[in-house]
C-alpha cells in the first residue's frame, strides 16, 4: 500500500499507488522473499511515510538484472507520489532490458 493511504482522509485513488504497489511486488519478486520477510519496507514506509525517509532497499548483488530492477524498484517506492514514474515509463525500462519495445 502506497503511503499516502494512510493519510487521513485517505487521497483519491491514483496510478501512482499502483506504481508504488507494482514496486514493493517487484523488489519481492527479485529479492525471492515475501512482503512480509522484507520487515524494513511495509511498516517502514508506514513509520517513515510523511518523515521523507526512504528506507534502504535490501542490497541485490547477482545480475546486472537485479541491480536494474533495484534501481526501477527505487524510483517506483518513491514517498511522494509525484516523484514517481508513470507506468509507461515503467514498462518502456522493463522492456528495454529485455530489447522488447
Amino acid at each position: 500500500m502506497a503511503p499516502e493511504a494512510f493519510r487521513t482522509p485517505p487521497p483519491a485513488p491514483a496510478s501512482s499507488s499502483d506504481v508504488f504497489t507494482f514496486g514493493l511486488l517487484a523488489l519481492s519478486t527479485v529479492a525471492g522473499k515475501r512482503l512480509r520477510e522484507l520487515p524494513e519496507l511495509p511498516e517502514k514506509f508506514r513509520a517513515d511515510a510523511f518523515s521523507g525517509n526512504l528506507p534502504p532497499l535490501p542490497s541485490l548483488d547477482y545480475a546486472d538484472f537485479g541491480a536494474e530492477c533495484l534501481s526501477m524498484c527505487e524510483k517506483c517506492l518513491q514517498l511522494q507520489p509525484e516523484n514517481r514514474p508513470d507506468m509507461e515509463e515503467v514498462h518502456a525500462e522493463i522492456s528495454a532490458w529485455s530489447g522488447v519495445a
